[in-house]
């Protein structure tokens, strides 16, 4: 029976280490080798469901989860992670009943208002989800969960202090690969090309095996090729801003008998036209060709 017991534990402790690791499909081979007992252990059901949610079987982490709670009702760890099965699942009001009995079972909790917030904010309740995390803040002004959460739905909202609070996030977790992508969309927002650039090199660097963060990094590098300098004003003016300032331009010189000149400006838009509509497309193909996607 001990020696049932070590294999059941080191099993659990390997999947544990591999799920650590991002390793989802090898954390699911260690739970396969796990000993009948493991079965009534709540501790398996938690790790197989975060297992199946990695490798992006939401469905069979609610089952797993569920077969967790059948064990014991109350494990907050296990409602959590069957809520986050249920919102990729599409399901966030089942997400909310989940969260929400967490918070009840773990008052004291800022994991689990944050949590919670989080789902609400996918509801696009924002003034709501932003009370909760805010309430979380107060039970612990340091949590790097709350912090990132705070940043994703202030990020999420359009919140007037978006940037403020990536920042702070950023400050208590510099490892946290979400708060430097967030500091990207808000950079990329402002038209700040290099400093988006900068901030997702900087996601994908922390977390490699995030596909979003490597096509947030290649997409902004693009934008910074050289071939695409001369729309890059236009960009950040605003594209109708600059063709209300071309078209004054052209009727202006019009005007003045200065057709010739006119006639430039015109060609000039037209290029730049072209070139923002057609150089993007031009540089996804050709990075595609050369790396084998083609």
């Amino acid at each position: 029976m001990v020696g049932q017991m070590e294999t059941t534990d080191a099993s659990l402790a390997l999947a544990d280490h591999y799920l650590e690791l991002d390793r989802f499909g090898d954390a699911l081979r260690a739970l396969d080798d796990a000993r009948g007992d493991a079965l009534h252990d709540p501790r398996y059901w938690w790790l197989r469901a975060r297992a199946e949610l990695g490798v992006g079987q939401p469905w069979k982490c609610i089952k797993a989860a569920q077969s967790g709670l059948a064990l014991d009702p109350d494990d907050t760890d296990l409602l959590t992670v069957l809520a986050f099965g249920w919102l990729r699942m599409g399901e966030p009001d089942q997400a909310e009943k989940q969260l929400v009995r967490t918070v009840e079972l773990e008052p004291w909790s800022p994991q689990r208002r944050a949590n919670l917030a989080l789902v609400l904010a996918e509801m696009k309740r924002f003034p709501e989800a932003m009370d909760m995390v805010t309430s979380a803040l107060e039970l612990d002004p340091s949590s790097s969960v709350a912090l990132g959460i705070r940043a994703q739905i202030a990020v999420m909202s359009g919140h007037g202090n978006a940037d403020r609070f990536v920042d702070e996030a950023l400050a208590e977790d510099p490892g946290d690969d979400l708060a430097h992508a967030l500091r990207g969309h808000l950079a990329l927002r402002d038209k700040r090309f290099s400093d988006a650039a900068q901030a997702f090199d900087a996601a994908a660097h922390i977390d490699p095996a995030d596909a979003a963060h490597a096509a947030n990094a290649r997409e902004t590098r693009l934008l910074m090729h050289p071939l695409l300098a001369p729309v890059r004003p236009i960009w950040r003016f605003g594209r109708q801003q600059s063709y209300i300032v071309f078209l004054a331009l052209f009727i202006g010189f019009r005007a003045a008998g200065l057709d010739w000149i006119a006639g430039i400006c015109g060609v000039i838009w037209l290029v730049l036209v072209v070139l923002s509509r057609l150089g993007p497309r031009y540089l996804r193909w050709r990075e595609g060709r050369k790396y084998g996607g083609f």
